[in-house]
C-alpha cells in the first residue's frame, strides 16, 4: 500500500504563491507520521510505517494508539502532551523504545493541529551525546562581537561546527522582503554567496509565514522519495493534514528544483525571529544528502532562538542610543524654542541639530505657510506640488521613501534634486512638515542570478525554474537614495513628538498671550482714552486760566501757555522713553531749568537723594517745577545775575517724599497782590492731585516752598550724582535759515498746518503738504524737493516707502514722531534726524539746519 514519489508534478507558475505548502500530503523519507484523534484513534499515517516498525498503514488506521505502542512510550507521550501550550508548540522525546518487539529507539516530536495530535518518529542515530551542552559555549561566542555583522559571522561559524554543513549563511530580509547574505562560512574553494541579493519571490510570503511558525526546516535529500499520507484527507475536517509544524513535512517541488539548480543536495534553515517578525534565516547547504539527528536539530533550533535574543539585545542597545540622541535633540530643541520663537525663525539652527542625528542632504521647513530651506532641496514651487501627496501619506505619522519617483501619483513629478524623502508632520493638521531629503545614489546590486524567475516548457507543461544560474548578476539602480534606517525612523518619530509638543505648547502660550494682550489692550485703550481726555482738559484749563489771569499781550499769553504745555511734554518724555517707568525728580528740575534759564552756567544745586516718581505723579510735579522756574526767572533769584536755586529732596520714614525749594541771591520778594494761575498751580496741584501738601513762604532771602508727596506716588530714593543742567540745555537755534522746497508728510491737518507755518517762518520757499504715501510719491516724482519732513506713523501704514524714495534720490529728510529716537525708522535710516512731537519752531529749525549742513 506504500506510495512513494520520485518525480515532482508539473507546476503552474501562477499557482506558486498560492501553493498550499503547509498541506503537501507527504513526508520526507527519514521518519514516519501517525495522526490520532482526541480519543487516541489513529486517523492518518504516512505510507512508510512498514519500513520503520513493520506495521503497514492498513494495520494501523482505525486502531487505538494505546494498543500499538508500549506502555512506557504511551506514558511518555501523554506526559509531554500536558506540556503543550498552544498550536504553535512542539514537544520532543528522545531515545524512546516504542514497540516491545522492536529493538530500536526513536526520537519523537508531537504537536496538535485542530483536534488532531500529530506524532512524528525518527530513528535515533546518535551515540549518547548531549548536543544542547554545545549551545551555551556557542551563545557565549556570539555575544562578544559588538556589531550585528560580526555577531552573524560568529553565529555562522558556530552552526557549521555544530551541524557539519558545507555552507552556513546568515540571510537578512530587507524592507521590500528581498534578502541579502550578510555572513557566510563555507568549504575552502567554494563559490561565495556573500553580499548577494535574492528577490522577495525566492521566499514567497506564505513561506515566510511558515518560517515564523516553525523555526527550523530541514531537507535531508532533494532526490529521495517521499511518502504520502493515508488517507489523503483528515476524516474530521475533509482537508489534507496541516503539517505547518511538522519536521518531516515534504518539500515543495519548486523549492526542490531551486535547490537542485544551486547544486545543493541537502539544506536546513533556522529562523531568526525578533519581536514577532522574521528578521532573517541561518541557511545551511550541503553538497550531498545529510540527515541531521533530531537532537542536533533541536540544539540548533535552540541556538537560533537564543541568537535572535542576542540580536534583539544589540538592536535594543542601538535603540537606546537612538533614544539618548533623540532625548538630546529633544532637550536642544526645547531649549531653542523655549523663548517662544517659532520654528521658522530658528530653522537654520534647528536644521543643523537635526542633521547631526539624521543624515540628509537638505531640509525644508513648511510651517504656517512659511518656506525655509537648507542644503540641496526642492524649490518652494516644487514643494507646493508635493504637499497634497505628503498630506495624504504623512497624516499624523512619519513617511519615508528612498524612491520618491516610484511612489508619486500620476501627474506629479519628483524634483530633480530629490530621490529620497522623510516627512515629519509637526502639527495636528497635515499642513506643516519638516522634510528631510536625500539625493540620488547610483548603486550596483549583485543578485544571485537574474532576479526574474524563468518559465520553461517541459513535457508539454509550463514549469517554473527559480534559478538556472546563481552567478552574480549585477543591476545598476538609479533614482534611489540611501535607505532610511530603522534608527532614522525611530529618531524621526521622537522628533515628531517633540516638535508637535513644542508647537502645541507654543500655540497654547500664544493663545494665552493673545488673550492677555487683548485684555491689556482693552485696559490700555480705556487708560489712553482717559489720559487723552485729561490732557485735553488740562490744556483747555491751562489756556482758560492763563487767559483769565489777564495782563500781557497775545504773544506773552502764547508763550505762557506754550511753556506750560511744553513742560507737560518734557515730563511725559521721561516716563514714556523708558516704557512708562518712574521718572527722576532731579532730572525734572534740571530739564525745566535748562529749558527756561538763559544762563550759560548751572544755577541749580541739587541736594539729598534723588527720588523716583511714579508716572501718575509726574505731570503735577512737572507743572509745579515749571511754574517755580518761570516765576524765578521773571521775579525771583534767577532774574538776578548772581542768583541760584537749591532743591533738596529727602525720603520720609513712611516712604513719602519732601521737596524743599530755596531761592537765593535774587531781589527781595513779597507776596503777590493778585493770585494768578501760576501761583494756583504751585500751591494747589500737589494737594489736589496727589493728596500731598504745599507750603509757600515769601522771605527776605528768597522764595521758599516745601512740598510733600505721599508714598503711593514714590517708587523709591536713589543715591546718584546730581545731573548737570547743561546736559539738558538745547543748542541755540541756527543763525541761518533754510531755503528751498519742503515735502511735509503729515496725516493730521492741524499739525500739518502748524508745521507749514513753522517751515515758512524758518525760510522754506514752498511746502508740499501730503497726508498719504501715494500723494507724497507723486509729489516727489513731479516736483523738485530739497527737504523731507516725514511723520512716521500714518494710520495703518508708515513713511517707509517715501523715505526709501527720498534716500534713493539723495534728498535729505527727517522724521517727526511721538516715539522719538526709539522709532523703528531710526534703525533703518540712522543718519536721518528724529524730532519728537510736540516740538517748537526753534527745534524744527535746528533739525533742518543740521540736515542742510548749517548746524
Amino acid at each position: 500500500m506504500s506510495s512513494l514519489s520520485e518525480t515532482p508534478p508539473a507546476i503552474d507558475p501562477s499557482e506558486c504563491e498560492r501553493e498550499p505548502i503547509h498541506r503537501p500530503g507527504r513526508v520526507q523519507f527519514f521518519g514516519f507520521l501517525i495522526a490520532v484523534s482526541p480519543d487516541w484513534t489513529i486517523t492518518q499515517v504516512s505510507a512508510n510505517t512498514g519500513t520503520y516498525i513493520g506495521l503497514e498503514p492498513e494495520d494501523l488506521l482505525g486502531s487505538d494508539l494505546n494498543s500499538v505502542l508500549n506502555r512506557e512510550a504511551i506514558h511518555n507521550i501523554r506526559t509531554r502532551m500536558q506540556m503543550l501550550q498552544d498550536e504553535d508548540t512542539v514537544e520532543r522525546l528522545f531515545r524512546i523504545r516504542i514497540l516491545d518487539n522492536l529493538n530500536r529507539e526513536f526520537d519523537i516530536a508531537l504537536h496538535v493541529t485542530g483536534q488532531t495530535t500529530i506524532l512524528e518518529f525518527e530513528p535515533n542515530s546518535d551515540v549518547q551525546q548531549d548536543y544542547t551542552a554545545y549551545v551555551q559555549p556557542m551563545i557565549n561566542r556570539v555575544s562578544k562581537p559588538e556589531t550585528v555583522k560580526e555577531a552573524c559571522v560568529s553565529a555562522a561559524k558556530a552552526v557549521r561546527a555544530l551541524t557539519g554543513f558545507d555552507r552556513v549563511m546568515v540571510y537578512r530580509f530587507h524592507n521590500d522582503d528581498s534578502g541579502e547574505v550578510i555572513a557566510e562560512v563555507c568549504n575552502p574553494g567554494a563559490e561565495s554567496y556573500l553580499g548577494l541579493r535574492y528577490p522577495a519571490s525566492d521566499i514567497p510570503s506564505q513561506a515566510r509565514r511558515m518560517y515564523l511558525r516553525s523555526t527550523l526546516r530541514i531537507v535531508s535529500d532533494i532526490q529521495a522519495p517521499t511518502a504520502e499520507i493515508l488517507p489523503e484527507k483528515d476524516p474530521s475536517t475533509g482537508e489534507p493534514l496541516d503539517l505547518s509544524l511538522s519536521s518531516l513535512r515534504a518539500v515543495s517541488p519548486v523549492h526542490l528544483e531551486y535547490l537542485a539548480n544551486m547544486g545543493v543536495q541537502a539544506s536546513m534553515s533556522v529562523s531568526i525571529v525578533m519581536r514577532g517578525k522574521l528578521w532573517g534565516l541561518i541557511a545551511c547547504h550541503h553538497n550531498s544528502p545529510r540527515v541531521l539527528s533530531f537532537q542536533a536539530r533541536s540544539a540548533t533550533q535552540m541556538f537560533g532562538q537564543l541568537f535572535a535574543l542576542i540580536l534583539e539585545k544589540k538592536d535594543n542597545e542601538i535603540s537606546s542610543l537612538d533614544r539618548e540622541r533623540a532625548q538630546a535633540l529633544h532637550d536642544g530643541l526645547m531649549a531653542r524654542l523655549a523663548t517662544g520663537s517659532s520654528i521658522a525663525r530658528q530653522f537654520q539652527d534647528l536644521a543643523d541639530m537635526i542633521s547631526q542625528v539624521i543624515p540628509c542632504d537638505g531640509m525644508i521647513g513648511w510651517t504656517e505657510g512659511v518656506y525655509n530651506a537648507v542644503g540641496e532641496v526642492p524649490s518652494q514651487e516644487e514643494l507646493t506640488d508635493l504637499l497634497p501627496f505628503l498630506s495624504s501619506m504623512a497624516s499624523g505619522r512619519i513617511y519615508a521613501t528612498h524612491d520618491l519617483a516610484s511612489v508619486l501619483p500620476e501627474g506629479v513629478s519628483a524634483p530633480a534634486s530629490v530621490a529620497g524623502l522623510l516627512a515629519i508632520p509637526v502639527s495636528r493638521s497635515t499642513r506643516d512638515f519638516i522634510v528631510l531629503v536625500r539625493r540620488e545614489i547610483s548603486k550596483t546590486i549583485e543578485w544571485a542570478g537574474a532576479p526574474d524567475k524563468a518559465v520553461t516548457k517541459r513535457d508539454g507543461a509550463e514549469r517554473l525554474s527559480p534559478r538556472t544560474s546563481f552567478a552574480a548578476w549585477q543591476e545598476v539602480v538609479r533614482g534611489q537614495s540611501a535607505l532610511w534606517t530603522d534608527s532614522d525612523i525611530r529618531t524621526a518619530e521622537s522628533l515628531r513628538v517633540t516638535l508637535t509638543e513644542v508647537i502645541l505648547k507654543m500655540s497654547e502660550t500664544a493663545l494665552a498671550e493673545r488673550t492677555a494682550a487683548n485684555e491689556r489692550q482693552e485696559i490700555l485703550i480705556a487708560e489712553l482714552n482717559h489720559r487723552v481726555r485729561n490732557i485735553f482738559n488740562v490744556i483747555r484749563g491751562i489756556w482758560s486760566q492763563s487767559s483769565a489771569s489777564g495782563g500781557g499781550t497775545v504773544t506773552g499769553l502764547t508763550e505762557t501757555v506754550g511753556g506750560r504745555i511744553q513742560a507737560l511734554a518734557r515730563a511725559y518724555d521721561q516716563v514714556t522713553e523708558v516704557d512708562w517707568r518712574p521718572a527722576s525728580l532731579w532730572r525734572l528740575c534740571a530739564t525745566e531749568l535748562a529749558a527756561y534759564s538763559g544762563s550759560g552756567r548751572d544755577r541749580l544745586e541739587l541736594r539729598g537723594q534723588d527720588a523716583l516718581l511714579l508716572p501718575n505723579a509726574v505731570s503735577a510735579t512737572s507743572l509745579v517745577m515749571h511754574e517755580l522756574t518761570t516765576n524765578s526767572i521773571k521775579y525771583g533769584s534767577l532774574s538776578a545775575p548772581s542768583g541760584w536755586i537749591t532743591v533738596t529732596s529727602t525720603g520720609n520714614t513712611d516712604g513719602g517724599l519732601t521737596i524743599e525749594w530755596r531761592e537765593q541771591g535774587g531781589p527781595p520778594v513779597s507776596p503777590p497782590e493778585r493770585i494768578g494761575f501760576g501761583t494756583t498751580i504751585i500751591e494747589q496741584s500737589v494737594p489736589h492731585e496727589l493728596g500731598g501738601t504745599t507750603a509757600v513762604r515769601f522771605v527776605a532771602d528768597g522764595l521758599e516752598v516745601d512740598i510733600t508727596i505721599p508714598a503711593r506716588f514714590v517708587a523709591g530714593m536713589v543715591n546718584t550724582p546730581p545731573p548737570s543742567v547743561g546736559q539738558f540745555r538745547e543748542a541755540p537755534p541756527p543763525k541761518q535759515t533754510i531755503s528751498g522746497s519742503v515735502l511735509l508728510l503729515e496725516d493730521n491737518l492741524i499739525i500739518a498746518l502748524a508745521s507749514e507755518d513753522m517751515l515758512r517762518n524758518v525760510g522754506a520757499d514752498h511746502v508740499w503738504i501730503c497726508s498719504t504715501v501715494p500723494q507724497a510719491l507723486r509729489v516727489i516724482e513731479t516736483s523738485d524737493i530739497d527737504f523731507g519732513v516725514l511723520d512716521v506713523n500714518l494710520g495703518d501704514t508708515n513713511a517707509g516707502d517715501v523715505a526709501r524714495e527720498l534716500s534713493r534720490r539723495g534728498v535729505p529728510f527727517m522724521f517727526v514722531t511721538g516715539y522719538g529716537e526709539r522709532s523703528p525708522m531710526k534703525q533703518a535710516y540712522p543718519n536721518a534726524p528724529v524730532l519728537q512731537k510736540p516740538f517748537a519752531e526753534e527745534r524744527l529749525a535746528l533739525a533742518l539746519a543740521t540736515l542742510s549742513g548749517q548746524g
